[in-house]
């Protein structure tokens, strides 16, 4: 396995299915603290985050496509194709960070966040991935969500991208949106890889790998 990531930055994820429902509510002020994995929770409908967290870290048939950059923009290995791949989720600590905004609803603010430690681990059959990933499950509401930005990022796997020109590799980028709903059927996910320019021209974003998951 690969040598553990530590997330440099997580937020919010914008992924597909999602997008509609930050997009037309309010961010508002929000209050942070400290919950038991094991609390009955108003904003997960009365469950707690143990009890989500464990559906989402249930067993997973998943696979990852690699797309084919363009010519003009670089080559990556390996190449445009498709390999199974391995997903676990393991949660790291028995308390969760519990976000929420002082009277949301009728602010029309989000409802809560709860954030749950977890190792996120992505192995490839073709060897593209070894990675293993310090993180936060986000549950709010009906949605399940894990996204990372990793700054400086080098896979231990043998996936590689080579941008042309003065571009140098700045990011990367993890998306994965469960179904929504309290036992997710369903995870489709993304990498995304950030590069910047060192002379005049815009910096590149590039969609590397999809990734698709069903339960078992």
């Amino acid at each position: 396995m690969g040598k553990v990531a530590r997330v440099l930055f997580s937020a919010l994820a914008l992924t597909s299915g999602c997008d509609d429902f930050f997009a037309t509510v309010p961010l508002c002020a929000e209050d942070v603290s400290r919950v038991s994995v094991d609390e009955s929770l108003e904003s997960l409908d009365g469950e707690s985050a143990k009890e989500r967290f464990d559906r989402a870290a249930k067993a997973w048939d998943c696979g990852v496509t690699w797309l084919e950059l363009p010519a003009q923009i670089g080559s990556a290995e390996p190449p445009a194709g498709s390999s199974a791949l391995e997903l676990v989720l393991e949660r790291t600590s028995d308390t969760a960070r519990f976000s929420e905004a002082p009277n949301a609803q009728s602010a029309g603010c989000q409802t809560g966040s709860v954030f749950v430690p977890c190792t996120l681990a992505l192995t490839s059959e073709d060897g593209a991935l070894d990675e293993a990933f310090e993180c936060e499950l986000r549950l709010q509401g009906e949605n399940t969500l894990v996204h990372l930005m990793l700054a400086g990022y080098e896979f231990a796997g043998s996936h590689a991208v080579s941008f042309v020109d003065d571009i140098s590799m700045d990011a990367v980028e993890l998306n994965l949106a469960y179904t929504p709903g309290p036992d997710p059927v369903r995870i489709d996910g993304t990498i995304v890889e950030y590069g910047t320019r060192a002379g005049p021209g815009d910096d590149l974003l590039m969609t590397t790998a999809v990734i698709a998951c069903t339960a078992l």
